[in-house]
């Protein structure tokens, strides 16, 4: 499903508009795998937008990311648990992770399309 960047999920606008702010201040970091090798899909954690990753590397991170609603660990120990969300935009991969206590399902809000504004 595709939605325009305004009907996005407030966690996804907000994590875009800090990672779009990192890139414009020269704040933002990347894994050493996306600086070498070629073209890959990044990803952007939503509990920390400024720092780029691969997917390897997302992946790998999984065990200690943190609970984008209340900070606390996500412990999410496989994508089978069902409290990640991801939106895939044109050109990132956005992901948030909920611990057990936070998760609620929201309502499918899509991925960044065209209509983005």
């Amino acid at each position: 499903m595709t939605v325009p960047l305004r009907k996005a999920a407030k966690w996804q606008q907000e994590t875009r508009a800090r990672m779009l702010a990192s890139q414009a201040d020269k704040s933002c970091t990347w894994c050493v795998h996306l600086l070498h090798g070629g073209p890959r899909p990044v990803v952007v954690h939503a509990e920390h937008p400024t720092h780029l990753v691969c997917r390897v590397c997302s992946i790998a991170a999984r065990a200690q990311r943190t609970c984008l609603d209340c900070g606390g660990p996500a412990g999410s120990e496989s994508p089978a648990d069902g409290r990640e969300d991801v939106c895939m935009g044109p050109v990132a991969i956005y992901t948030r992770l909920r611990c057990a206590a936070c998760h609620r399902p929201d309502p499918p809000a899509g991925a960044f399309g065209n209509g983005a504004s």
